[in-house]
């Protein structure tokens, strides 16, 4: 996963995808620029809403722009932006539409649904010297402005803005490449033509070297939606001798919706992107089905590329050597930029992407979480605090500099068997600094490698060593890891980590950073500051009025005491939860003998929200025999029963117990 400040870049033969945000990134168009080098511009999503404790109230998520140039091998261009990858700070719905060309001087042109053109120079700053200084103009947006604009380059850097204005009226603009709007073509500088049915905001259009105009987008007669082609000619007329009668209604079990697109050939055949088992079809000029492309007229992305891209194509485009380049939304951690390149017959060109045939994952300069499929990967983190996670395959890793943590989390992620070896390789392990997390597989420590533990052994030569067990599964695999390097008496429980890690605070007010390690945070005495890090982790604040953080992955927020957290009917000190996540963290109030919700008398706990201080309240209303009762305050709006499934209760048929949730119960390691 990548974070606002780094980048993942995945290569395989003929892909290229790139995680942008550690969201859901969604790229929508691409193009190519005069010395071959692709631009790819859609959204990277900053924040992910629909759910209580997300970082917004509403029910959808906000995304920035996001611009990445490729080399024409379809490696990252290191000298563009930072390190290949721009994001423009925005807070927009990544539904919108977002859509890119270059002009023939490397200049970056974009149109958004607003009716906003830009123009970028080519590290991705604002040029000026377009839209009359600005940078940027507004078109005329009268007339019911609903649809997307589209942006096509046409002859000498001209450019033809499209929009779909109300429901039924298509209006093609013609821009100079400053930004002017040509005159002389249309009616001062615009035409109309009649697009009835047409539905959404994804209409799109091409403006054909004839003047004619091929659009498509969502189309409904009597509420039955399907994607359409249609056909206009120069003087606004169907060209009946295109589809039927001028229009291709596609079937919807091809897979095409409001975000399809489409491009041209220079021979007139015409690409159309879809999703699901038919990504991409082309067609010969008169609409039908070209069977010579692919697989009877489909190029079928996914074979032979385990999980580097998804089946859902956003956009295409053609290079002048005929190959074809498409952009979709990728298949790992939850949608990222992918690009694949085929060639003209629509097979998978695997020269592009990974130049050396391998399977590639590369971090940036931020801490990145790495994970892999069950290829084979090669996979680097580059600077910063890297999580490596291979997966399956037989995986090389180079964490980089940093405080890096190489992640197992089933045996079948590094083996071997009596006659093969699937074990991973660590190329650069610092004892010093790097961890190796094993604490998903159930090992308890170092020993011979016989009941639960793991043996260190270091071959003839010296120059590397093994972590293994000597104990197989049901399948006859057993862990092995290789690690380059002589670590014999270097490779302690401090950096082979076998349970979550526990940190203590002391009696004084500490702030305590977490990693991305599971962990139990406990803050003891003092008001403290707990931040969990990336891990699944357990917040303990202890005594004092303390601020809980529970960062990334699956949170517990640990209550054992009364005077962890609670208030009088004078003051309070109780414990703030920052960032509670309702889909994943859990507050664990078992020890304190609470059975469930109520109006808080008896063991129930009763939920409250105050508008007055924007937090939500989960308290009791019993009192000890100082006048202490329990209360936790969290932000956000909880009210409503949002916390019935997020709190564990004590069982009403049993005395309370301690049970530690969410991580692993192996051995802890001091930290």
């Amino acid at each position: 996963m990548a974070t606002p400040s780094t980048h993942i870049a995945r290569t395989s033969p003929g892909a290229t995808l790139i995680d942008v945000s550690g969201g859901t990134d969604r790229p929508h168009t691409i193009a190519v620029q005069e010395d071959g080098k692709i631009l790819v511009a859609g959204y990277a999503q900053y924040v992910a809403g629909g759910y209580i404790g997300s970082p917004q109230d509403d029910n959808y998520s906000l995304s920035n722009y996001a611009l990445m140039r490729l080399n024409a091998d379809g490696t990252l261009d290191s000298s563009f932006a930072q390190g290949g990858v721009a994001v423009i700070g925005a807070r927009v719905d990544d539904d919108a539409g977002n859509f890119i060309t270059v002009q023939p001087d490397g200049k970056i042109i974009t149109s958004l649904d607003t009716g906003l053109v830009q123009r970028l120079n080519a590290d991705g700053s604002l040029d000026t010297s377009f839209g009359g200084g600005t940078g940027k103009i507004m078109l005329d947006q009268s007339g019911s402005f609903y649809g997307a604009a589209a942006i096509r380059v046409g002859e000498q850097g001209s450019l033809y803005v499209t929009t779909l204005t109300g429901s039924d009226t298509l209006t093609v603009t013609k821009l100079n490449p400053d930004g002017s709007v040509d005159t002389r073509y249309g009616d001062q500088g615009t035409r109309a033509f009649s697009a009835t049915h047409f539905e959404g905001l994804y209409a799109t259009s091409l403006v054909m070297p004839d003047g004619s105009v091929l659009f498509g987008g969502d189309w409904s007669e009597e509420d039955r939606y399907a994607y359409s082609l249609v056909h206009v000619k120069a003087d606004g007329s169907l060209d009946t001798g295109f589809g039927d009668g001028g229009k291709l209604v596609f079937d919807k079990a091809l897979g095409l919706n409001a975000y399809s697109t489409f491009t041209a050939q220079p021979d007139g055949k015409i690409l159309v992107t879809g999703s699901g088992d038919y990504p991409l079809m082309r067609l010969n000029s008169d609409g039908s089905l070209d069977t010579a492309f692919g697989d009877g007229g489909y190029a079928l992305l996914g074979p032979g590329q385990p999980g580097y891209y998804g089946h859902s194509v956003n956009a295409v485009t053609v290079l002048e050597d005929g190959k074809i380049l498409v952009t979709g939304t990728g298949a790992i951690a939850g949608g990222d930029f992918g690009v694949v390149r085929l060639n003209a017959d629509g097979s998978v060109d695997t020269t592009f992407g990974s130049q050396d045939g391998q399977y590639h994952v590369d971090g940036y300069n931020g801490p990145d979480t790495l994970i892999g499929v069950a290829a084979d990967e090669v996979m680097r983190g580059g600077a910063g605090d890297d999580v490596l996670q291979g997966g399956g395959g037989r995986d090389v890793l180079f964490g980089g500099e940093g405080a890096d943590i190489f992640r197992f989390t089933a045996i079948d992620d590094s083996y071997r068997t009596p006659d093969s070896s699937h074990s991973d390789r660590i190329q650069d392990f610092n004892p010093d600094e790097d961890r190796i997390d094993l604490i998903g597989l159930g090992f308890t420590g170092l020993g011979n490698g016989l009941g639960g533990t793991l043996a260190v052994q270091v071959n003839a030569e010296g120059t590397r060593t093994y972590l293994k067990s000597f104990e197989p599964d049901a399948d006859g695999h057993r862990f092995e890891l290789a690690i380059d390097g002589n670590w014999q008496g270097q490779l302690t429980t401090s950096n082979v980590v076998f349970g979550p890690v526990v940190i203590e605070g002391t009696a004084n007010a500490d702030v305590i950073q977490g990693t991305a390690i599971d962990e139990w945070i406990k803050g003891q005495a003092g008001n403290d500051v707990l931040y969990g890090g990336a891990g699944n982790d357990i917040l303990e604040g202890g005594a004092g009025r303390d601020t809980l953080h529970g960062g990334e992955g699956n949170n517990v927020f640990l209550y054992t005491q009364l005077t962890d957290s609670y208030r009088t009917d004078t003051q309070s000190f109780s414990d703030l939860i920052v960032d509670m996540d309702g889909r994943y963290d859990m507050i664990d109030v078992s020890a304190l003998g609470f059975t469930g919700f109520g109006d808080g008398t008896g063991t129930t706990l009763v939920e409250g929200y105050s508008r007055e201080t924007g937090r939500s309240y989960l308290k009791s209303y019993e009192t000890d025999d100082q006048g202490r009762r329990f209360e936790i305050s969290l932000t956000e709006n909880w009210d409503g029963g949002n916390l019935n499934d997020r709190v564990i209760f004590a069982s009403a048929a049993k005395p309370a117990e301690v049970e530690v949730v969410g991580v692993h119960q192996g051995g802890q390691g001091e930290a």
